[in-house]
């Protein structure tokens, strides 16, 4: 039996601003975009006086308008599943650049009465709309090894592709650098094939993860970016379970997560920020987990 069903929908949405964006006022420790030193740096809301020295306004609501369409395959025991989506967000919040502050901008507001430590000043804003569109494909198969005798294995493609451009912005609160980390430190395309064997008290799962290139930005300027190249990293996991007897109930494993220990591409610029890896890598820099697991089902 096979079969082919469609689906889709529109919607139109708005997001309000979370009492924290509205309301936030921090000082961290950050760097200096241009001298690479480390300065003390507000982050605040839109209205707090000293992000309205540098543009700063009152939070509004982002709105949204979003459609996908998709489709359901089945062909025997195969299904398959694709959908598109496309998603346009107007007024986006999000964190501005960092703003220097200045002398002229100090006096301003110590004339106000409003004391500065900081040097430098980020803010929450709803400068800039972005469009995001993508396809989800996923797809299954279960498959029975001489009629079940050597046990049965059930096979998952998940994958992704995935755009965000900024479509409209303001470069003097989103600036080049914000606009490029936004499209471009997320990998285009992804996928994630699994292979989970069972076998009596026995059980296999292989998952082969591909993550497409992306771009990092360490020495925060949209020019000269990290390529991280694409990687592929392997997850397997044996384990057994015990249906009888006084361990009835427990489950032992033994596994990996990225067994092959892949790292991303190494960051260039190491030497002067001292960042390794990229920071924004979607499977991390930590290398291969190793691990033994036991558990109990009552």
């Amino acid at each position: 039996m096979g079969g082919l069903a469609l689906r889709g929908s529109i919607g139109t949405n708005f997001r309000a601003p979370t009492v924290g964006q509205a309301n936030y006022r921090n000082i961290t420790s950050s760097l200096n975009a241009e001298t690479g030193e480390l300065n003390l740096t507000y982050v605040l809301s839109g209205n707090d006086p000293i992000a309205q020295q540098k543009g700063g306004k009152p939070l509004g609501p982002e709105h949204s308008t979003s459609f996908s369409l998709g489709a359901i395959l089945t062909l025997g025991d195969l299904s398959v599943t694709a959908d598109y989506y496309n998603m346009e967000v107007r007024r986006r919040i999000m964190l501005s650049q960092n703003f220097l502050l200045t002398e002229a901008d100090r006096a301003a507001l110590a004339a106000a009465g409003i004391d500065i430590v900081g040097g430098q000043v980020s803010y929450f804003n709803n400068d800039f709309s972005t469009t995001t569109q993508g396809l989800d494909v996923v797809a299954t198969y279960p498959l029975d090894w001489f009629g079940g005798r050597a046990g049965s294995t059930l096979f998952t493609f998940a994958g992704n592709w995935n755009t965000t451009e900024v479509d409209k912005r303001n470069p003097r609160i989103t600036n080049d650098l914000r606009a490029a980390q936004i499209e471009n430190t997320s990998p285009e395309f992804r996928f994630t094939l699994s292979a989970d064997h069972s076998w009596g008290p026995w059980r296999l799962l292989t998952r082969l993860h591909y993550h497409d290139d992306f771009k990092d930005f360490p020495i925060f300027r949209a020019t000269n970016p990290v390529h991280a190249h694409a990687r592929a990293l392997l997850d397997l996991e044996a384990s057994h379970t015990f249906f009888s007897g006084a361990f009835s109930g427990v489950t032992l494993a033994l596994g990996a997560q990225n067994l092959l220990d892949t790292y991303p591409t190494r960051n260039k610029y190491a030497g002067r920020h001292g960042m390794k890896y990229p920071v924004v890598s979607p499977y991390g820099y930590n290398g291969g987990f190793y691990y033994m697991r036991a558990s109990y089902a009552f």
